[in-house]
């Protein structure tokens, strides 16, 4: 009696786990460095809601500068937003925050790239600035 208890318990878990996972959205993005292009690792982004949905959530730059947060499947737009360090600033967006609205069954959503301003980032090695000036326009 305790075995099937216990197997039914895990089975219970087990969907409950690929539940879970079936019904994520996954918003994805980059944070670069405006001086040189470069990936911006160990940037936090935070994911609050505007309508009201139940779920926040913070999201980290992996070592390429790239991110990816998992959100519940619900109609919901939220505000991500780039906590930045006192010598850092938000370039693109300028308030560092970007919308994203799950509004359908889209599973994956890749937000517009961050570019913050960080005196960490020094100039592109054999790049001249006239070259790194038109990318910066680019992203303007």
């Amino acid at each position: 009696m305790r075995s099937t208890t216990r197997l039914g318990c895990a089975v219970a878990a087990a969907l409950l786990i690929s539940a879970t996972v079936a019904c994520a959205c996954h918003v994805s993005g980059s944070v670069i460095c405006e001086q040189s292009g470069e990936p911006v690792p160990g940037v936090q982004l935070d994911f609050v809601s505007t309508t009201g949905a139940p779920c926040s959530g913070s999201v980290t730059t992996d070592a390429q500068g790239q991110f990816t947060i998992a959100l519940p499947i619900v109609i919901a737009c939220y505000t991500a937003t780039v906590a930045l360090s006192s010598e850092q600033t938000a370039v693109l967006p300028p308030d560092g925050q970007r919308p994203v609205c799950i509004a359908d069954l889209n599973l994956s959503y890749t937000l517009e790239t961050f570019v913050i301003s960080d005196p960490a980032c020094g100039e592109p090695i054999g790049v001249e600035s006239g070259t790194w000036g038109a990318l910066k326009s680019a992203y303007k």
